[in-house]
């Protein structure tokens, strides 16, 4: 922890509780990533320098403020390195973080050992910390930690539903290739290797809209909709953003104007959740089922 000297680094208990909390859930290493890379003006630079960094950067201020949560009262928080004392002169010394040039503007810290946990909680407090605990929105952020645990955890988790959704994916019949297509407003009559060749590639690209669009009980309705289309038993108006029995041109519903691209689910919708819509929604099916 910060060394306490005078009322430098004397913290309330809650502040002292959220800093020990936060290291621990942090883990042995903490590394932040500071924005000091210039782009390199030099057009015949190599591949590894398009960016260049200062040979030292000093952070600054060295030492801020921070409003006590109980009183009020401004709390000076800095790296205290002892006094120094000239005859009748006396003052404070601060340490003070530096990156350097070979770590292309990366710090990181072992938390392991005393002087590392120190600096991680004077950064995590800094104005200048994009994700601190006390921002200052007034001037720019110049750094900000590296959640490498939680990164790892959420490219573990969309890994898994990657992994996961190609497998639904390739399990899928033809009937459920084509349904699916259908609702995507796909062209479900082209070759069926092609169509879940393209529904695995969807699936692996975006799995968690996979996901969704597969469990979404609208997904029949979708399919349903681009089938009555393509068999001529509906028409869409896309000037007058209606949908129109084909055999005698009455209304069947009219959407939206911002509907324009998706009216296949403008369809959907409206047939789940209008009150003629359950009935139509058998009309048409059962108008498909006599064409099929």
């Amino acid at each position: 922890m910060l060394p306490v000297y005078k009322e430098v680094n004397k913290f309330w208990p809650e502040l002292r509780k959220k800093l020990n909390e936060e290291r621990q859930a942090v883990g042995k290493i903490a590394k932040y990533k500071f924005y000091i890379a210039r782009k390199n003006p030099d057009p015949q630079h190599k591949p590894d320098e398009e960016y260049l960094f200062p040979a030292i950067y000093t952070l600054t201020p060295v030492t801020y403020d921070v409003t006590d949560g109980t009183t009020g009262a401004q709390i000076r928080v800095g790296l205290y390195d002892g006094i120094h004392r000239d005859k009748d002169f006396e003052e404070m010394r601060f340490k003070r973080v530096m990156v350097f040039n070979r770590d292309e503007g990366i710090l990181a810290l072992d938390l392991t050992t005393p002087e590392h946990q120190q600096i991680f909680e004077y950064l995590e407090m800094h104005p200048k910390n994009e994700n601190g605990m006390f921002r200052d929105k007034n001037i720019p952020a110049l750094f900000c930690r590296i959640d490498e645990l939680k990164e790892a955890k959420t490219r573990l988790r969309k890994n898994e539903m990657r992994g996961q959704t190609i497998m639904v994916a390739t399990r899928m019949g033809e009937a459920e290739v084509r349904n699916f297509s259908a609702a995507m407003n796909w062209n479900e009559l082209e070759d069926y290797e092609i169509l879940k060749d393209r529904m695995i590639e969807l699936a692996d690209k975006d799995p968690e809209f996979f996901r969704k669009f597969v469990d979404d009980p609208s997904m029949e309705y979708k399919a349903v909709a681009r089938r009555a289309i393509d068999a001529n038993i509906i028409s869409w108006n896309p000037v007058e953003s209606k949908f129109t029995w084909t055999a005698n041109n009455s209304v069947l519903a009219v959407l939206d104007r911002n509907a324009a691209g998706k009216h296949i689910d403008g369809l959907s919708d409206w047939l789940i959740t209008s009150k003629n819509g359950p009935e139509v929604y058998k009309k048409i099916k059962s108008l498909l089922t006599g064409k099929a």
